[in-house]
């Protein structure tokens, strides 16, 4: 699975920006009074700033080149930006996933993620990290009500696999290359002690499927 877009909400349009496209660099796609666009490797990053106020975060993670997963921290500390520590450590061991991540608060302190997994060991001589090393938008979190009624939904419109279930309560659905961390209603968001909420959530996914809405309208996924 690999996700095209990912479009989100946001109390502050301009914040944001400055974050994404300022502090982190990634290239501007488009900016407009509302929201802007950035580029995140393979994934249209896009955010609207909403008329309510969203005081719940998102989880997003961005695939990067394992290889520069040791100059993240200092990358991050160096722009001010806040780490998410696990037990005092800031790269997180995800031996079940071959994978170790970062984790950070964006400026609306949604859990934002980096994580290198070294099943997809991209070779790159480079090993300083910048917006260049992130490859795409490799997760979405997708709070709902019943994770296995959301499931049978969802490959009813599209062909999809769970690649890793926790039970009831966790399950992590696509691939290394994109996955949908759909989870129940209110369960803190790893590493934090911050409950997720039924955000709106607009996902273009590049593979067969059928355009469909869940819980409301507020998840729309499409397949192009």
């Amino acid at each position: 699975m690999r996700f095209k877009k990912v479009h989100l909400l946001c109390n502050n349009a301009a914040n944001q920006q400055a974050f994404y496209a300022g502090l982190l660099g990634m290239p501007l796609i488009n900016s407009y009074e509302t929201g802007f666009c950035v580029q995140a490797g393979q994934t249209l990053f896009e955010f609207s700033q909403t008329r309510e106020v969203k005081d719940t975060p998102y989880h997003i993670a961005f695939n990067i080149t394992p290889q520069v997963l040791p100059d993240v921290v200092p990358f991050l500390s160096d722009k001010g930006i806040s780490l998410i520590r696990k037990d005092g450590a800031a790269v997180i061991d995800f031996p079940n996933w071959n994978a170790r991540s970062v984790y950070f608060y964006d400026a609306e302190e949604n859990i934002m993620e980096c994580i290198a997994r070294y099943n997809l060991q991209h070779d790159t001589p480079d090993t300083n990290f910048s917006a260049k090393q992130i490859l795409a938008i490799s997760e979405v979190g997708i709070p709902v009500e019943d994770t296995a009624a959301f499931i049978k939904t969802l490959r009813s419109n599209a062909p999809v696999n769970v690649w890793k279930d926790y039970g009831d309560q966790f399950k992590a659905v696509g691939d290394e290359e994109g996955l949908m961390i759909v989870v129940t209603e209110g369960r803190h968001w790893f590493p934090t002690l911050h409950s997720n909420s039924f955000l709106p959530v607009r996902l273009e996914i590049a593979q067969e499927g059928r355009l469909f809405h869940y819980n409301g309208h507020k998840y729309t996924f499409s397949f192009v």
